[in-house]
């Protein structure tokens, strides 16, 4: 599935994300949360894993969980400049 944004509204929700008190930091869904949970559901959780992408921190507990993110947002968001 592809989630369309516009690069002026992705800067938007990390300039958010960066501002909020929680972040995720060491947190990231193991993978078998993403498999389950978030991949059936991608368009609900999009925001979620940007949240994540922006706000985390890699350790070597979550860097797996971390690269599928990173994939998972690679390959299903598209960041459109709007003109």
């Amino acid at each position: 599935m592809r989630i369309t944004i516009s690069e002026e509204d992705f800067e938007k929700y990390c300039e958010v994300f960066d501002r909020m008190k929680w972040q995720a930091k060491e947190y990231a869904p193991t993978v078998e949360e993403i498999q389950k949970e978030i991949l059936p559901n991608m368009k609900q959780y999009a925001l979620f894993l940007i949240w994540i992408d922006c706000t985390g921190e890699e350790t070597p507990a979550n860097k797996e969980s971390r690269e599928w993110i990173r994939e998972i947002l690679k390959e299903s968001l598209e960041i459109t400049r709007e003109r």
